[in-house]
């Protein structure tokens, strides 16, 4: 009974882990950045907690009403919002927050990140979290009892299988 507790355990943390891994890690493969979404400036479409998809793309490629990620002037934070308006002579997008009152100032094409193109709820947390010192702990954790459940799971159906062969 144990043994069956112990693989159905193993199995469903593999299985989250490499669906996590899917997630985090696959979109890097194609080119595509993820962002955490720390703020509610763009409620209800993008939530707070919410893992950002960003696909780079050419300012040319942009429409009115995307959703951009965007860098911050004079940093290398990032913000993503809406676009509202589109001033091809000046080279500038002007964004607003979904949730906000009032516009950004005007961006200029050159700070374009990418366009969003899918967010997913409570996946920045994890995110977030993994980065910190205690969620690296905890991964090292959840990954060091997945090898000992393993481990003891082989040791007890060995075990097992040689008393009965006795």
């Amino acid at each position: 009974m144990l043994k069956k507790i112990g693989n159905i355990l193993s199995t469903m943390v593999l299985i989250a882990m490499i669906l996590l891994a899917i997630l985090l890690a696959g979109p890097y493969a194609a080119g595509i950045k993820t962002y955490a979404v720390v703020s509610g400036s763009m409620e209800p479409t993008l939530h707070t907690g919410s893992l950002a998809y960003v696909k780079p793309a050419d300012a040319s490629e942009i429409k009115e009403g995307d959703i951009i990620t965007f860098l911050m002037n004079g940093s290398s934070m990032v913000a993503t919002h809406r676009v509202v308006n589109i001033n091809e002579k000046n080279r500038e997008f002007t964004t607003k927050g979904d949730a906000n009152n009032t516009q950004d100032a005007p961006i200029s094409f050159d700070r374009l990140v990418g366009k969003t193109l899918i967010s997913i709820p409570y996946l920045g947390y994890l995110t977030m979290f993994i980065k910190t010192k205690q969620g690296m702990v905890l991964a090292v954790c959840i990954l060091t009892l997945m090898i000992l459940f393993s481990a003891i799971s082989k040791i007890i159906g060995k075990e097992k299988y040689e008393a009965k062969k006795i």
